[in-house]
């Protein structure tokens, strides 16, 4: 302890509870005490000695609520501002945390989200980070009908400051192997996609940083009657409401069946083809894309 070195073979957190609120977004949350008695009295700034290591932590049926109480709620829809996580389960292994490092694992983690209806199955991964970079392995996500694979990702960055404006200065890219997605399950982030019940099949390398991505390789199908490729470019996705897109679609094929697969998940109150559409066939497209995500043209 005398020099900063922790290690602590195995921790279990079963049947926990966490209630955190504050008044305001500019109000000091109920916990400040803990960060007050964590922070270091001492005016003269001395580096860190911290050389932390958890071999297994263990979480079981846990929640954690954290609530802004000036702040609207949105019933089924995720609100960063009113979070009630339930059945968190969580297997983890912290093998190095320092100063200016940190090698960690999350071994399996689920949980869900009560006011939003979000679900996490499973995540799994691996990071290794420091100052300058950061790089995750083996990152896999399940949801209730959608299963992500990555292949590696990596961030750079001048300082971990840079992280407080994450969406702009920190830069990545990665490779989404072949996976599946079904929209809904994503609802509680993206309410239009409530309807889409139906699974996408999907492949995507991209570079950021997040409010300005690159996506130079898009892949989406559905089975063999929905096909999109194209390389695209995205802006402000962390409001998804002013995100745009714009770029190159080099194939966009959809036969009677793709066409009635779209009709059904994107307009699920009206899900019949219309006689016009019905007469067209097969229906193709190769050209330039641009506009909001509810109004591309």
């Amino acid at each position: 302890l005398l020099h900063g070195r922790i290690t602590i073979s195995n921790v279990q957190l079963f049947g926990f509870h966490a209630d955190l609120k504050r008044e305001t977004p500019e109000s000091e949350p109920n916990f400040q005490f803990i960060a007050d008695a964590l922070a270091s009295k001492d005016t003269v700034k001395k580096e860190s000695r911290l050389d932390l290591r958890i071999n297994s932590l263990l979480v079981r049926r846990g929640r954690v609520a954290y609530n802004v109480a000036s702040a609207p709620v949105t019933p089924g829809r995720f609100n960063s501002n009113h979070i009630y996580l339930k059945d968190i389960v969580a297997t983890l292994s912290l093998k190095a945390l320092n100063s200016d490092s940190i090698n960690a694992s999350i071994k399996r983690m689920s949980l869900e989200e009560e006011e939003s209806g979000f679900c996490l199955k499973k995540l799994s991964l691996k990071v290794v980070g420091n100052q300058q970079g950061l790089r995750i392995d083996n990152f896999g996500i399940e949801l209730p009908h959608t299963h992500l694979q990555m292949d590696t990702l990596q961030m750079s960055y001048d300082s971990l400051g840079s992280f407080s404006r994450f969406a702009y200065e920190v830069p990545f890219q990665f490779r989404l192997l072949p996976s599946q997605l079904t929209p809904s399950d994503l609802a509680a982030f993206v309410p239009t996609f409530r309807g889409f019940h139906e699974p996408l099949q999907l492949e995507i390398r991209a570079e950021g940083p997040l409010n300005q991505l690159h996506c130079p390789l898009l892949r989406i199908e559905a089975d063999n009657h929905f096909n999109l490729q194209g390389d695209l470019s995205l802006q402000d996705l962390t409001t998804p409401e002013d995100a745009f897109v714009f770029g190159h679609l080099s194939r966009l094929h959809a036969d009677q069946r793709g066409v009635a697969f779209l009709m059904r998940n994107l307009n699920p109150d009206h899900p019949d083809v219309p006689p016009v559409l019905q007469r067209m066939g097969n229906v193709s497209f190769r050209g330039e894309v641009s506009g909001y995500f509810n109004d591309l043209v």
